[in-house]
């Protein structure tokens, strides 16, 4: 089964976001809403330092405004909430509670949620909930579908939704049934994720959450994590440019899994040098910094970070990444590690590397990519002491 490139599985790698935050984005100005069960915050606030800083809203939505409350066994919005403040930790949380103690909100309910959070300026909106087939198809699309549409337009409103909980598309899988999902397939503007590391049957996916405070993570709200980091770079960011950015940088699974939904790896810290680059004008055929130039420290900081090296970066995720020439890529970010490697911080290493090992690994040199992320990781942990 093939799907779209819109639809592909982002695994972001865990260091990223530490990588961007260095360069001074931790997803501030970026207002986030998540439709769910809501929040409790002092369980929150007990799961390590989540949550501790940031600005949270609540509402409730509920047919019988039973509060916004997160009261679900699971914590479900809760977790949700913890998993996007641990990738964008400055974004501000809005919180709308439309799951009851007895009721799962309709279609047109969750349709009424969207268009709140595009009158009210929210840019990134995670809907962790999902449909099966059931009246809705791509010529036909349901009431949910044809909302995320809208409001995606209406509203410049980037819409992370689930396709489909990855244990019931195993299942589904397992039986020779192909998932017919909504809003998954039907939806052109929303993008949809996957969690290809949930492979239990529900009962034992519900259990595992339970067991520890962390529990079980959202890919849907990893993603809008690295979204809000993009879009906290320039609030006004145009959808489609953002859109742009992460769809252009997916680095290629050389063999997906049978029955899941999407066949791609993402980065963010990729679509972060990308935007930035293009933001920046950094998108001619020739690199911005000739590498006999790179033979000391620029006088100038991205960030934290030397800004000399930040421009090769963003260049060579503007262009060779962009337009997907991975060899090129990998090309320059070797050439660009050979010339720093004698005077770069530990930072500049790690943020070089990390796109290198990125190249290794789009190209399918697993065992050189997996080397390159853990000599990456470790200069980034140097620098953090």
């Amino acid at each position: 089964m093939e799907f779209p490139l819109d639809r592909a599985q982002p695994f972001r790698h865990e260091y990223c976001k530490t990588l961007i935050w260095q360069l001074g984005v931790m997803g501030q100005g970026c207002k986030v809403g998540v439709i769910d069960t809501g929040i409790d915050l002092a369980w929150l606030r007990g799961d390590g330092d989540v949550a501790k800083f940031a600005t949270i809203h609540a509402y409730d939505l509920t047919p019988e405004r039973e509060g916004p409350d997160d009261v679900s066994e699971e914590h479900h919005g809760s977790r949700v909430i913890g998993d996007i403040l641990r990738g964008a930790p400055r974004a501000e949380i809005h919180s709308l509670r439309v799951y009851g103690r007895k009721h799962a909100p309709t279609r047109e309910e969750l349709a009424a949620a969207l268009e709140w959070c595009a009158k009210s300026d929210i840019r990134v909106v995670n809907l962790s909930t999902s449909f099966y087939g059931d009246g809705c198809s791509y010529n036909d699309p349901c009431p949910l579908c044809r909302a995320i549409n809208t409001f995606a337009l209406a509203g410049d409103l980037f819409t992370v939704v689930v396709g489909g909980d990855a244990y019931t598309l195993n299942e589904q899988a397992e039986h020779g049934d192909t998932p017919a999902l909504c809003p998954a397939l039907n939806s052109p503007l929303a993008w949809v994720v996957e969690g290809p590391e949930v492979v239990d049957d529900r009962a034992q996916v519900l259990k595992r959450s339970l067991e520890s405070a962390s529990g079980l993570s959202f890919t849907t709200a990893k993603f809008s994590g690295g979204a809000a980091l993009l879009r906290s770079v320039e609030p006004r960011m145009d959808l489609f440019f953002t859109r742009m950015a992460i769809r252009r940088t997916c680095l290629p699974l050389r063999e997906p899994a049978s029955g899941r939904l999407g066949f791609g790896r993402h980065c963010f810290l990729l679509a972060f040098l990308c935007s930035e680059g293009l933001r920046a004008g950094v998108n001619k055929p020739s690199p911005p910094v000739l590498p006999q130039d790179l033979g000391a420290p620029s006088q100038r900081k991205k960030g934290a970070a030397d800004a000399a090296v930040c421009e090769m970066l963003q260049w060579v995720a503007a262009m060779p990444i962009r337009h997907k020439k991975w060899n090129n890529a990998l090309a320059a970010t070797g050439t660009l590690v050979e010339r720093i490697k004698s005077w770069a911080g530990p930072l500049d290493l790690a943020l070089a590397m990390h796109v290198q090992a990125s190249c290794l690994e789009a190209l399918g040199l697993a065992d050189q990519a997996s080397a390159c992320y853990d000599h990456a990781n470790a200069m980034l942990n140097s620098y953090l002491g």
